[in-house]
């Protein structure tokens, strides 16, 4: 199929009264959003935990309003144990587990007879850590089947997807060499510090400006303890960007170490934190001629 443009997109989203639209990236995230009618939820990673969590019980409040329209635009965070129920659900293209999850989101209750659920081809390419589901997920939408879920098709998806990576493309940091049991060898700690469901090591963290977290960090109160103790507090109000934007926004002043923890830093200018999609860049929120512009 053809990419549908994000304007053409939006057109479709609108026309639903209640739906959740589920994109690849945090850009497309927030470009559709900024299309879509005033009161559309925002869910993405740009959002601070403690965000994120507060927007989720507005959804949840919202969705129990049997008169209120509800349209939701989020990344994938969504498919991960975040129980929402829509009737129509639209999903970008990716890998069967991913669109199997998404599906999962429309009419779970079971309260229609049946709910809707669109594939569409997103006016973008995904991450390249999602690439190769993306383009498999893709081909074998295009068969013909009466169900593109199946279970027996997940089983073929899993063994091209595994083959296209490689044979040790799941075992990248070496761990399986690290639990040789049949040498009763069990190296644990080693095989903990390399293993990660997410690789967050080409992502830095900055304190955003929601909640408490300027306030705690502006009262510089004594006995705050190690940078791990204070980083541990403020956590909830802390967004991971990828590190060479981190380094690129502390050279240009919007990040600044915070005083006596030069490991931890804050955003300088609160109102570049937006209460509708979280963390915006100067260049983002400038892209339109303004964050009033934008409607953030």
């Amino acid at each position: 199929p053809e990419p549908v443009a994000w304007g053409e997109l939006a057109a479709e989203l609108a026309a639903h009264p209640r739906v959740l639209c589920i994109v690849h990236r945090k850009e497309d995230a927030r470009i559709l959003h900024r299309l879509l009618p005033e009161g559309t939820f925002h869910l993405s990673t740009r959002m601070c935990g403690a965000h994120r969590s507060e927007k989720l019980r507005e959804i949840r409040e919202a969705l129990e309003d049997p008169g209120r329209e509800v349209r939701v635009v989020s990344t994938q965070l969504v498919e991960a144990g975040v129980d929402l129920d829509f009737p129509t659900v639209y999903r970008a293209v990716a890998g069967l587990d991913s669109l199997a999850q998404a599906a999962g989101r429309c009419n779970r209750e079971g309260r229609l007879e049946s709910g809707e659920f669109v594939v569409f081809m997103p006016d973008s390419r995904p991450p390249k850590s999602l690439a190769s589901a993306f383009d498999l997920g893709r081909g074998m939408l295009t068969l013909e089947t009466e169900d593109p879920l199946a279970l027996d098709r997940f089983q073929t998806y899993f063994r091209k997807l595994f083959c296209a990576r490689g044979p040790d493309g799941l075992d990248a940091k070496g761990i399986r060499g690290l639990l040789n049991h049949r040498q009763g060898k069990y190296a644990f700690a080693t095989a903990a510090k390399r293993f990660r469901l997410i690789d967050d090591e080409w992502r830095k963290p900055v304190v955003v400006a929601h909640g408490p977290a300027m306030e705690i960090l502006d009262q510089r109160i004594e006995g705050w303890g190690s940078p791990r103790e204070l980083y541990r507090k403020l956590q909830r109000y802390t967004v991971q960007i990828p590190q060479r934007d981190h380094q690129r926004l502390i050279d240009s002043g919007n990040f600044e170490a915070v005083d006596g923890f030069p490991e931890i830093f804050r955003q300088v200018d609160a109102s570049l934190y937006s209460e509708h999609v979280g963390l915006l860049y100067p260049e983002e929120a400038s892209e339109s001629g303004g964050l009033s512009t934008l409607n953030y």
